[in-house]
């Protein structure tokens, strides 16, 4: 029995050194991180913890970082690091990006070196949005512009086709020649309701350019952000070609010449 009971205790003290505990080496500022409430497939703002070295001497290795559940991404900061005299403090940029719809109670981990480690509660709920977004129509082509001058505007309708609100929150364009018409964002389209925004160009040189006008909204993921192609030209009409005269090398007077011709255009505006 006693051997047994023996044998059992030393199993038990054997097994403590493999346990790793919470470090005193370090802290992190905030203490924990909330997110607030964020539509699946869209990343919210990162928030930043600071880790900070405890000791007054010596190093401190930051080994590996991970979640314990998925849903939050690393967008700055590295593992292996080493936390020293000189380098006190080092920071990480947390996002939350939910996969489905539900609360979200994890903690962020840092693994040391010597096997202790620091665990920082992070939290964010995920949510569902019933509204869908129409984007009409899917590409604009914009006629010979005179450069410096602006054209008429072309409309470009959105449409919310979902059953809830749809919350515009950013209207892109490039390149700069690209222009729209002023709209206040946030821009809330009640359901089966509608917003226009008018688009121009304005040329700068003569060229034609192929642009984008990228729209994101807060409750459509990103990987269903609607992009309309723009395409415009510099005024054909304002513009002249010919062909400089060219000479052929001397030693190809009065024999035939096998090499290559090369016509440079000029061009008046």
């Amino acid at each position: 029995m006693r051997r047994v009971l023996f044998a059992f205790l030393f199993s038990l003290l054997g097994a403590v050194p493999l346990l790793t505990a919470q470090t005193t080496e370090i802290s992190a500022t905030p203490s924990s991180l909330s997110f607030a409430n964020t539509y699946v497939g869209k990343a919210s703002g990162a928030q930043v913890i600071t880790i900070n070295n405890l000791t007054t001497s010596g190093q401190v290795i930051i080994q590996t970082i991970s979640f314990s559940c998925p849903g939050f991404g690393i967008s700055s900061g590295i593992a292996p690091f080493t936390l020293g005299v000189s380098q006190k403090i080092t920071h990480y940029s947390i996002f939350f990006q939910p996969t489905v719809a539900q609360t979200y109670s994890c903690n962020f981990m840092v693994n040391l070196a010597d096997g202790t480690f620091l665990n920082v509660p992070i939290s964010g709920t995920g949510l569902t949005s019933t509204a869908a977004a129409s984007v009409s129509p899917t590409s604009l082509t914009f006629a010979n512009q005179p450069v410096g001058t602006t054209s008429a505007g072309q409309t470009v309708t959105l449409t919310n086709t979902g059953s809830s609100n749809l919350t515009l929150n950013t209207i892109t364009l490039s390149p700069p020649s690209f222009t729209t018409s002023t709209v206040t964002l946030p821009a809330t389209i009640a359901a089966g309701n509608h917003l226009t925004l008018s688009v121009f160009y304005s040329p700068s040189q003569i060229t034609s350019e192929t642009g984008a006008l990228d729209l994101t909204f807060t409750e459509v993921p990103d990987h269903e952000r609607h992009r309309v192609p723009c395409v415009g030209c510099f005024n054909l009409c304002h513009a002249a070609a010919s062909h400089e005269k060219f000479r052929l090398p001397s030693h190809a007077h009065r024999q035939r010449w096998n090499g290559p011709i090369h016509l440079v255009p000029r061009v008046w505006i």
